[in-house]
């Protein structure tokens, strides 16, 4: 009898620890443009969440694509992962995706590292899509089944939310968007926006006709005025395709373009992919708070073909920044020593140095010196003939003072007001003493 009753007991245990998992599909959140992927391009496809308590194994996740048309076939994957929270990989498959489309054979997913839990866990399913995937398909992770131990169990995902549909997109894409607001400067030229043309599942070639942009930064945009020029420029080899150096009314048009047109270096060949730049140069009044980010549509032509296509995702943005002047200003010791009456010698030795981002030279306008030595044992102000402002490399003269009033109050300034400097610049990122 007692064994009877064990038996049942472990019989009860095991079904209890067999059916406690429940995996459940989370809203990723996503819609709009975040729905389009690039091809080459990897997608966090599904997230499940288990929260049950126990121990779990994970050993095998099946996935299928179960969009309603124009499905994405898995000849057009190149990898599907399954991954923790963290991002560590429990397994992955390249090969094996030709049921992907096919609800009743689908992927399988073996998951042999990483797969124990002995906590609630989240699941991620990433999906990259091969350089040459088809354009204008689809893919949505339903039906997804988990396959865990103890027990062999086999658990179809519930959906209280739907799967995500992502949809291929391009061929067009801005790539290295920046997180982080970057400042430019006045007469700078700068990498405002690159661009890829994904050609590589069409057989033709296509040439970029015209590239149109425009500012859609705010808060507040910085205006057609400010822009001395815009070029294109195919990435491989810096060959320009074509540049604007006028008619910037349109660039914070909600809905008009500052066009561009190439002439040259724009053929994307059949089978092929192009990366392209977009550089801008500031005029030298562009006002500093001002904002900069490009929205940007590309017209390819070809054999029995034209279309103009927006380019999908964020470009960078800009700030005009103003600039800063020396970033580094020290005193360079001196030994002390005695001087005599009639004497000329060297009393301060001072660096300066310009290492910011900016791209102008340091203008020094003056200097205000003061003698701070102990109050009763100064130099009168009336026993000083002369003070010269000279630069050490080359002693070229860029003030002096023949009155030394104020130097033992609050400085006297080199040169006197009304009287010009000269030898005075520093060059960008240089120093000087």
């Amino acid at each position: 009898m007692k064994r009877f009753m064990s038996l049942v007991a472990a019989i009860g245990l095991m079904a209890l620890g067999a059916v406690g998992a429940a995996f459940t599909n989370v809203d990723l959140g996503v819609s709009g443009d975040d729905l389009f992927v690039r091809p080459g391009e990897w997608v966090l496809a599904q997230k499940i969440t288990q929260t049950a308590s126990g121990t779990f194994t994970i050993a095998k996740v099946m996935v299928f694509n179960t969009a309603s048309d124009e499905k994405l076939e898995g000849g057009h994957v190149e990898r599907i992962e399954v991954r923790r929270s963290t991002g560590a990989v429990l397994g992955s498959v390249s090969t094996g995706l030709d049921g992907f489309t096919d609800t009743n054979v689908g992927v399988a997913i073996p998951t042999i590292a990483n797969n124990q839990f002995t906590a609630p866990f989240d699941l991620e399913i990433w999906v990259k899509l091969k350089g040459n995937a088809s354009l204008a398909k689809k893919f949505s992770l339903g039906g997804t089944k988990i396959n865990y131990n103890p027990g062999g169990i086999e658990e179809v995902v519930v959906y209280p939310s739907a799967a995500a549909t992502f949809i291929t997109q391009g061929p067009i894409w801005f790539i290295d968007s920046l997180a982080d607001e970057t400042p430019v400067y006045r007469g700078q030229k700068f990498l405002a926006a690159r661009f890829e043309v994904n050609n590589l599942s069409v057989g033709a070639s296509r040439t970029v006709s015209r590239v149109d942009v425009r500012n859609v930064s705010d808060p507040t945009k910085l205006a057609g005025t400010y822009i001395a020029k815009i070029e294109v420029i195919r990435a491989r080899d810096g060959n320009r395709l074509g540049e604007k150096t006028s008619g910037f009314d349109n660039f914070t048009s909600e809905d008009k373009w500052v066009e561009i047109t190439t002439g040259s270096y724009n053929s994307i060949g059949a089978y092929s992919l192009e990366v392209y730049e977009i550089w801008i140069t500031l005029g030298d009044k562009a006002p500093t708070g001002h904002c900069l980010q490009l929205k940007a549509q590309v017209r390819l032509t070809g054999t029995s073909y034209d279309t103009t296509h927006g380019i999908r995702g964020i470009a960078p943005r800009f700030v005009v920044g103003a600039p800063t002047g020396f970033e580094q200003l020290a005193n360079d010791p001196l030994d002390a020593g005695r001087i005599y009456s009639g004497q000329r010698f060297l009393a301060q030795r001072i660096e300066a140095g310009d290492s910011d981002l900016d791209p102008y030279d340091v203008r020094v306008e003056s200097f205000i010196v003061q003698n701070i030595a102990d109050a009763t044992l100064r130099l009168a102000e009336s026993q000083i003939a002369r003070v010269e402002v000279r630069r050490a490399r080359d002693g070229a003269l860029l003030g002096e003072v023949d009155n030394a009033a104020g130097l033992n109050a609050g400085g006297v300034r080199i040169p006197p007001a009304g009287t010009a400097i000269g030898n005075n610049v520093v060059a960008d990122d240089t120093s000087e003493t």
